[in-house]
C-alpha cells in the first residue's frame, strides 16, 4: 500500500477520462471485496495495456463484511495503475467531513489507522468524457468548472450555484422524480434534484449521460434515459434495495451520445 492516500490522487477534482476508447464503472462496493476483485480480474489486462479505464464511483467501506480489505485492495492497485484506476468520492468515504450512519468501518479504526484512511476525503469527485459525466451522487452545480479543476484549499466550503456546497451535491445529491428544482431534504439532510436541473445542467457542458451510484431507489436507467444508477455492492442485494450486483462498459471512443454506448451487465455475465 502506499505510504499516503494523497500520494494518488491528483490535484484536479475532475479526471480527464480523454486518452482510452473505453470505460467500465462500477457502483458502491461498501466492502464487497470480492465483487471487487472479480472485477479488477476481468479487466486489468486492459486498464494494465492502456485500453480501458476502470471508473470506481465512491462507497469503499461501511456495510458490507470487508471494507479495510476492499479500500487497501483498491489502492493497492491504484498505486500500480494510476491513469488507468480511477477511485472517485462517496459520501461514505468522506466520514471526516460529515459523520453518517452506518460507519461501522470507521467506528472500528484505530487513531493511528483513522489518521491513514480520513485522506480518501482528498479523492476526485467527477469523471468526464466527450459526451458523458460520472459521479458518486449528483453533479456539481457551478457555472465555471474551472473552479473544480484548479481547486483552492477551500473547495470543501465552495458552494454552487444552489447554494449548498459543492462537494455535497456531488457526493450526497440524489435525483428525485417529484422535486422540479433543487431542494434539501428536512430529514436526510441529502440535496434532492429534479429531471429539469440535472438535464440542463448536462446540456450546458455537452454532457448526453450522467452515471451514478450512492441511491438504490433509483437503479437503472431515469431521466428520460440520461441517467443511470449502478450498484455493485452485495450489501445492497442483501437487504432488498438492489435488484443485482451491476456494472456499466462504456464506448468513449466517438463520444457517448447516449444510453446506446453503454452496457449495463451483472456480475455473473463477467
Amino acid at each position: 500500500m502506499c505510504k499516503k492516500i494523497q500520494d494518488l490522487v491528483k490535484d484536479s477534482k475532475i479526471i480527464d477520462l480523454g486518452e482510452r476508447p473505453k470505460s467500465v464503472f462500477v457502483g458502491d462496493t461498501h466492502g464487497d471485496v470480492e465483487a471487487t476483485r472479480i472485477i479488477w480480474d476481468r479487466f486489468k489486462e486492459e486498464v494494465s495495456d492502456g485500453e480501458t479505464y476502470l471508473v470506481f464511483l465512491g462507497d469503499y467501506v461501511d456495510r458490507g463484511g470487508h471494507s479495510q480489505k476492499n479500500i487497501d485492495f483498491l489502492l493497492s492497485k491504484k498505486e500500480k495503475n494510476p491513469e488507468g484506476l480511477v477511485l472517485l468520492l462517496g459520501n461514505h468515504d468522506a466520514y471526516h467531513l460529515r459523520n453518517l450512519r452506518p460507519a461501522d468501518f470507521w467506528q472500528s479504526l484505530d487513531e493511528n489507522d483513522y489518521d491513514f484512511y480520513k485522506d480518501l476525503m482528498h479523492l476526485p469527485w467527477l469523471a468526464k468524457s466527450e459526451g458523458l459525466v460520472a459521479a458518486h451522487g449528483a453533479l456539481p452545480f457551478v457555472s465555471d468548472l474551472q473552479e473544480l479543476e484548479h481547486p483552492t484549499n477551500d473547495v470543501f466550503e465552495k458552494e454552487d450555484d444552489f447554494d449548498i456546497p459543492i462537494w455535497i451535491s456531488v457526493t450526497w445529491g440524489d435525483l428525485n422524480r417529484r422535486v422540479s428544482g433543487a431542494q434539501m431534504d428536512p430529514l436526510t439532510g441529502r440535496p434532492q434534484f429534479g429531471k429539469e436541473v440535472i438535464l440542463q445542467y448536462l446540456q450546458k457542458h455537452d454532457w448526453n449521460l450522467l452515471i451514478r451510484s450512492h441511491q438504490p431507489g433509483m437503479q437503472g436507467w431515469s431521466f428520460s434515459g440520461n441517467a443511470l444508477t449502478i450498484f455493485t455492492s452485495q450489501a445492497y442485494v442483501d437487504m432488498g434495495r438492489a435488484r443485482e450486483r451491476s456494472i456499466a462498459i462504456v464506448d468513449l471512443e466517438n463520444g457517448v451520445g447516449g444510453r446506446d454506448d453503454v452496457e449495463v451487465l451483472g456480475l455473473d455475465k463477467l
